[in-house]
Formats: C-alpha cells, structure tokens, sequence
C-alpha cells in the first residue's frame, strides 16, 4: 500500500478570530473569499448568545474588501 503525502491545510476560524477580539478596538480583517462574511457573521450571531456584540461594515481598501470590526460588549 502507498499513501500520498499531503499538505495541511490552515483554516481561517471567524469564532476564534472574534472571540479574542479586545472589546471598544477596531481592527480590519480581510474579506478575500464571498464566503468570508458569512463565517464572520456566523461567528458573531453565536458569540451574542454568550454576551459579546459586534458591529460590522464592508470598507474599500487599495481595492479590496476589508470587515471593519468593534466590538461593544
């Protein structure tokens, strides 16, 4: 039997990202997928059952699509 040696691949976690994200900062992420904002959002309706809220905004940068992130609680 031969295996193939494959590579690991590194996946964003949008839960992890916002959980350690410090309340009243604001911080930039990059949106380089359309799936992106949707792992960010999903990630942000899950942490406001914990009690930590978010405000969102899609920002142009140097053409490209940045989420604009603060967290209020």
């Amino acid at each position: 039997m031969r295996l193939e040696i494959a590579e690991i691949k590194m996946v964003e976690s949008y839960m992890e990202t916002l959980r350690v994200h410090p309340k009243g900062k604001i911080c930039a992420y990059p949106l380089p997928k359309s799936i992106s904002y949707n792992g960010f959002h999903n990630a942000k309706t899950r942490l406001k059952k914990i009690g930590r809220e978010f405000e969102f905004e899609i920002i142009p940068i140097d053409n490209k699509e940045y989420l604009k992130v603060k967290r209020t609680k």
